[in-house]
């Protein structure tokens, strides 16, 4: 990667902690020019306009983006039956993953991208995940037959379940590598508590919640979407300038597919996402208490749900909205 000689952030970097103000926040390794840079994208999480932001301000010599590896999968293996273009983008096993790229991003897990760079820097960014477990359906459901047609036969009929009513969506044991708590299957996956074709036993949620915590402890940067630093921060990290666009939003669904958001987040169906995202849930919040010690988590994530649920319902309406609401 290219280090700029001229940019200095604003407020002092000493080791582990970034000075804001009267607080000092705890704060991961300082960024590091010579070692490769891995993020870590879990999905509807503005990882795309991220990733191009990053991938800007570092000006990286070679890169990996935009792949995936099989966490995200879970118990499908018809990946032979892809299309070509689709399936040379999977990782089916972390050697096929290059070496020796300065920055790689995607929806890949860490046990593939540690593998191939067990020194590189890791960094990842949390969205509110009640939000994002609602964001994600919603994308699906806009996708249209069109956009569905690359992903393969037996594929599409796991992302065409996003037609469905949200409960059905989020109770299908069939896509729950993709529903059910993502942030910490992408950090453990592999795991034995962690089944890929079903959700997760509750009686498992203090070890996976301890082992997930001591993962994202060893990344050299956490932050949380809805930061509204959450630019400078990154700036002040990578020591550069940053600016993030808006990419990859979520489009206006058509009629065919519009649904009322407040009748489809009502009653079981809510209880139902709060148990999708109970452990990216603590997760979330651990994030925001680094930057924000005082923040009472808890109610931000309720005011953060309230606000994104209004812009959903302006997408069913025919807007296009991007991936966070206002802080």
């Amino acid at each position: 990667m290219v280090s700029p000689q001229e940019f200095r952030p604003s407020g002092d970097v000493d080791g582990r902690t970034f000075r804001l103000g009267a607080k000092t926040l705890v704060k991961s390794m300082s960024f590091d020019w010579t070692r490769p840079l891995v993020f870590m994208h879990i999905p509807k999480s503005a990882g795309t306009s991220l990733t191009e932001a990053m991938r800007a301000a570092l000006n990286p010599r070679t890169s990996v983006l935009r792949r995936f590896d099989q966490c995200l999968f879970g118990d499908f293996r018809d990946f032979e039956n892809m299309p070509d273009i689709v399936r040379q983008a999977i990782f089916r096993g972390p050697d096929q993953l290059e070496a020796g790229c300065d920055f790689v991003a995607g929806h890949l897990s860490w046990t593939t991208t540690h593998h191939a760079y067990p020194s590189a820097q890791f960094m990842t960014v949390l969205r509110e995940p009640v939000s994002r477990l609602l964001s994600h359906w919603l994308f699906w459901r806009s996708l249209t037959d069109d956009q569905l047609a690359p992903w393969g036969r037996e594929w599409i009929v796991r992302l065409k379940q996003s037609r469905q009513p949200l409960r059905s969506f989020i109770a299908a044991p069939n896509i729950a590598s993709q529903t059910d708590n993502v942030a910490v299957r992408m950090l453990l996956w592999p795991h034995r508590l962690i089944p890929d074709g079903d959700f997760i036993d509750e009686r498992h949620d203090e070890t996976l919640r301890k082992e997930a915590l001591a993962r994202l402890n060893r990344f050299s940067f956490v932050n949380f979407l809805e930061n509204p630093r959450l630019a400078g921060d990154i700036s002040d990290w990578l020591k550069c300038p940053l600016t993030i666009p808006n990419l990859n939003e979520t489009p206006a669904l058509s009629t065919e597919f519009a649904t009322d958001i407040a009748s489809e987040i009502g009653g079981d169906t809510h209880r139902l996402l709060e148990l999708r995202s109970r452990l990216d849930g603590q997760l979330w919040q651990h994030a925001a208490a680094i930057w924000y010690p005082d923040l009472d988590t808890a109610a931000r994530r309720e005011e953060i749900f309230a606000k994104n649920a209004s812009r959903f319902a302006r997408v069913m309406a025919g807007e296009t909205v991007g991936a966070v609401a206002s802080p």
